[in-house]
């Protein structure tokens, strides 16, 4: 009764995923296959129903519903369009699933790495001008980042022509139902996978795969998502993500809290030494503590233990916060006093945290090194040999090291493992 008895006794303010804050707006009506019900299996009745009326939101040619989440989507968009052997420009800010695919149809990585901000330590929306194409068939690209930056989709879909362009949307399906955002809606990508938990009223792995490409068979595209969906999902799920479809509007529409989010950051800015990233997702906030004598994770502390605030998380030396209108206005205002009341003291320069993306050997194919013999050994052993797993930190799921990359000392310096598995 563990995961029961915690959940059931545990109370916070919510700054992080799913975005529906808790305040779940459907009925758990928990049911299969029935006469009425549909099967999202190959849906003709209320799924397709939904399906169609979520196209319509998203201007899209068809939209597929997910229960799996977005990892499910990027499996495959990717599964529909690459062949065995067949090289993919990729994003290295990429989420771990991208790479999961390449294992599940053989295709061989060439990654382009966007600029880093060094200020916050952090990678920066991958841009048309980081992109060394050469007639690759696919290109693979992450945006909103983690963080709430967006690339120049226009000016990607330009550079790379004709190639499939799939979009890992996931952090951005609010941009689609928020006036505010309305400016980083994009139609450019033949396929954009959309993690609505993560920003809308939507129960956790409810996502969407919105198809726009007339050139993709969108029954391709669906036995892609056939194999790797459960065959028994969840109608909570779908329930919560025709909902989203339906009243996503009306409550972005309502910008009382993103105005309390405006107000807090002015605050933060004029009253204490922590940093706001310049971002373009307004109901993300990201701090950087170097100015002051806390840490970030002593931050999170503080916050946790003496005011049931929880965050996204600690990257670097940053904060992370994910609102949503779900949020109410006391809860920020909680989190303002809680900022602004803390006794953050001025605090010399210090070396920056970074969150690298390592420009490693990729000297095996995923999928070559994941069905090749390993073995465990230490990670102070590690130097010269090639990684048998992908190493993240969760989240955001974006690997350190990809499976087949041969592991530098560099690499090594940033793991807080103890062992690793190698190709043997």
């Amino acid at each position: 009764m563990a995961i029961y008895e915690f959940l059931n006794q545990f109370q916070e303010i919510s700054f992080h995923m799913p975005g529906h804050k808790g305040q779940i707006p459907i009925s758990i009506k928990d049911v299969t296959e029935l006469s009425g019900t549909d099967n999202l299996m190959c849906p003709e009745g209320i799924i397709q129903q939904a399906q169609e009326a979520m196209a319509k939101k998203l201007s899209a040619r068809e939209a597929f519903f997910l229960t799996n989440g977005a990892s499910s989507g990027i499996l495959a968009s990717i599964l529909a369009t690459v062949r065995e052997n067949e090289t993919v420009l990729v994003d290295r800010n990429c989420h771990a699933s991208v790479l999961n695919a390449l294992i599940l149809c053989g295709g061989v990585p060439k990654f382009v790495y966007p600029k880093e901000n060094l200020e916050f330590g952090i990678p920066r929306p991958l841009t048309a001008e980081d992109i060394t194409y050469s007639g690759e068939k696919t290109v693979i690209v992450t945006s909103p980042t983690y963080y709430g930056e967006v690339s120049d989709m226009d000016a990607i879909r330009n550079k790379v022509g004709d190639a499939v362009l799939i979009q890992d949307e996931s952090h951005g399906a609010h941009f689609y139902f928020c006036d505010a955002l309305a400016k980083f809606r994009t139609y450019v990508a033949d396929m954009s996978i959309l993690s609505f938990h993560k920003t809308m009223p939507t129960l956790n792995q409810g996502a969407v795969l919105a198809l726009y490409a007339g050139g993709i068979s969108p029954k391709r595209v669906k036995q892609a998502i056939n194999m790797v969906t459960t065959t028994s999902p969840s109608y909570p799920i779908l329930s919560s993500l025709d909902y989203a479809g339906m009243y996503g509007e009306q409550l972005y529409g309502d910008d009382t809290i993103l105005h309390k989010i405006k107000e807090l950051k002015q605050a933060l800015c004029s009253e204490t030494n922590l940093h706001i990233l310049e971002n373009d997702d307004c109901y993300k906030l990201l701090i950087n503590c170097d100015g002051v004598n806390l840490s970030a994770g002593e931050i999170q502390t503080i916050l946790e233990e003496q005011y049931s605030i929880y965050l996204e998380g600690v990257f670097g030396n940053n904060l992370l916060f994910m609102f949503s209108p779900c949020n109410r206005v006391q809860e920020v205002e909680i989190l303002q006093n809680a900022l602004c009341s803390m006794k953050l003291m001025d605090s010399e320069p210090k070396e920056k945290i970074q969150i690298p993306l390592l420009k490693l050997s990729q000297t095996m194919t995923p999928r070559e090194a994941y069905f090749r013999e390993g073995e465990i050994i230490p990670v102070r052993e590690a130097a010269g040999r090639v990684s048998k797993e992908n190493v993240t930190q969760f989240p955001p799921c974006v690997p350190l090291i990809t499976i087949g990359e041969t592991i530098s000392k560099e690499a090594i310096s940033y793991l807080n493992q103890e062992f690793i598995e190698v190709v043997k």
